[in-house]
This record gives C-alpha cells, structure tokens and sequence, in this order.
C-alpha cells in the first residue's frame, strides 16, 4: 500500500510540475523583464520596473553607505535580499496609496511646489535652482511632470499614514 501511494504521488508531482512547465512555455515567462514595464500589479497600481530599480538602487547605495563606500557584490544583495525587501516595501506602499485613493486623499498644487522646494538636492545656496531640479530629474530619467505625479502619491501616502497613527493615538487615549 505504501509503495503504491508513492508512485501515485510521484505521478501527481510530475503532472504538477509538468502543468507549470508548460504554462510558463505557452505565456512565457519575463520575470522583471515584464514586456508591459510592469514588476507588479498592487489592485490595479502597477509597480513599474523603473520604479521599481530606482528603488533597489537607493537600497544599495545606502548599504554602501553603511559599508563606508564599498560597493556590494551580487552575493551580498542576495544575502541582505535586496531584491525582495525592494519589491515588499513597493507592495506596501502600493497598499497605502490605494487606501488613500479610495478615501479620495489628494494634494494641492501649491503644496506639491513647496514639497518638492524643500528637497536640498535641488537647492543651490538655500535657494530651489530649477535647472538642477530638471537635471537631477532628466539624470535619473524623470521628466518633472513623472516626479511631481511621485510626489503626489507620497503625500497621499504620508497623509493615510497620519490617519492611521491618529487612530491608533486614539485607541490608546480611549483604553487610558
């Protein structure tokens, strides 16, 4: 009896691995080398692979940072798993944005404006200099009108994240 359920499930792992095998022969399988530019899809907000590497990079340049400007090997980005913790924290922001979305958060012009002058990467002498802003943009493959749309989702986000932190403020007032 014992050797006939393992050949059946023997039987029924090869059919398994059989199916995947050959779903992945007729739609193809691209990885993060999605034809559409898309790593993922977060209820209909996709992570782009742009996005997507400009995240990654930042991960590794302040892992950089913290190895005082030796640059990470292969091994060390899989180890640290780079990769993947790039792609959760996308997913969760994806998340956050979306509830923000459907509580129809949103963000002024004026506030984009004055965001995005308080980046010091953007500031020469103190002062927002909007040819370096357009530099630095069009050196990371941004155009201005792609980064304030960035900007836009990370206010929603900030903002939900307050609602959030007001709630659970509220929760511990209430149990006191």
């Amino acid at each position: 009896m014992n050797k006939l359920t393992n050949k059946l499930s023997a039987v029924a792992i090869s059919l398994v691995m059989g199916a995947i095998i050959l779903s992945f022969v007729l739609t193809g399988f691209n990885g993060f080398n999605d034809s559409t530019g898309q790593v993922a899809k977060v209820g209909g907000t996709p992570i782009t692979t742009g996005e997507y590497n400009r995240a990654l990079q930042a991960n590794i340049d302040r892992y950089t940072q913290m190895f005082k400007g030796k640059s990470l090997t292969n091994q060390q980005i899989k180890q640290f798993r780079l990769k993947e913790s790039t792609l959760q924290s996308l997913i969760s922001q994806k998340h956050m944005l979306n509830f923000a979305n459907d509580l129809n958060f949103d963000a002024g012009k004026e506030y984009i404006k004055n965001e995005i002058k308080e980046y010091e990467m953007f500031q020469t002498a103190g002062q927002f200099n909007i040819t370096r802003y357009k530099q630095l943009l069009q050196a990371n493959g941004l155009s201005p009108s792609k980064f304030e749309e960035q900007i836009i989702d990370q206010i929603k986000s900030k903002k939900f994240a307050q609602v959030i932190t007001n709630l659970q403020d509220s929760k511990e007032f209430t149990k006191e």
